[in-house]
This record gives C-alpha cells, structure tokens and sequence, in this order.
C-alpha cells in the first residue's frame, strides 16, 4: 500500500511538468491525498495493536491484576486496529470533495427513490369508492 501510495505521488508530481487538463490533475492530486492519508491512518492504527502483540508474546505473569490490565490494553488496541478497515470511508469523505459530492448525490437519490416507492405504495393500497352518475346507468 505504501509502495502504491508513492508511485500516486511521485505520478501525480510528473504530471504537472505536462499540461494537462485542470479538473483530471484536481482529481490526480485528491487521490494522491487521500491515498497518502489512508496510508498514514493504517500505519496509525496497526502499530500499537503489532506492538503489544510482540510485548505479549514475551510476558509470562500469573498475576491476575497484571492479566486484568493486559487484557483492557488488548481490547482497546483491538478496537483502535477494527478502526483502520472503517477509516477508510471517513478519510476519503474529509479529504476529496469529488468523493463528497458523489456519496451525497448517491444517498439523495436512494432516499428519493425509496420515499417515492413508499407514497405509491401506500396511495395504492387505499379503496376510492366509485360515484355512479345517472347518465352511466342504462335504464332498460
């Protein structure tokens, strides 16, 4: 990840010395940011969780407080390690506009569409009585 986040860089830096056209080098310079944040908030994220891994597999107690704090420790390392698979929707929404425009755009249009299946769903359900006049009837 680190290694494509640089070649987005070191892509998105030769890409000025050419004239390109203004929005395609917006959108160059938005992924290279938040490929570069994401790879920052994995490093982030995973280390502590490595270390401790490391840390624990060199403790020996049988100390029941000292398991007690190792394993409060273990769980919040834990949590903070679930968080760099999640991470990756809150940077891309911080960081790009173009990413912005395009959730906000996408879940608009689910909402719209779904409140518009729920009103003729529930404008077919009801019964409209039928008012007969006297020139429909045919007497015979």
């Amino acid at each position: 990840m680190t290694t494509f986040s640089l070649l987005a860089f070191y892509n998105a830096r030769t890409l000025i010395s050419r004239q390109i056209n203004i929005i395609r080098l917006s959108r160059d310079r938005q992924l290279t940011a938040m490929t570069l944040f994401h790879v920052v908030f994995v490093v982030i994220t995973t280390l502590p969780y490595i270390i401790y891994f490391i840390y624990s597999l060199e403790q020996t107690t049988t100390n029941s407080e000292q398991i007690a704090r190792n394993n409060l420790i273990y769980v919040i390392l834990l949590l903070i390690f679930y968080l760099s698979f999640a991470g990756s929707f809150y940077i891309y929404s911080c960081v790009s506009k173009r990413f912005r425009q395009q959730f906000i755009f996408v879940i608009s249009n689910a909402c719209i569409k779904q409140c518009q299946q729920w009103m003729n769903k529930r404008n077919t359900n009801q019964i409209v009585p039928s008012i007969e006049t006297i020139d429909d009837i045919e007497l015979t």
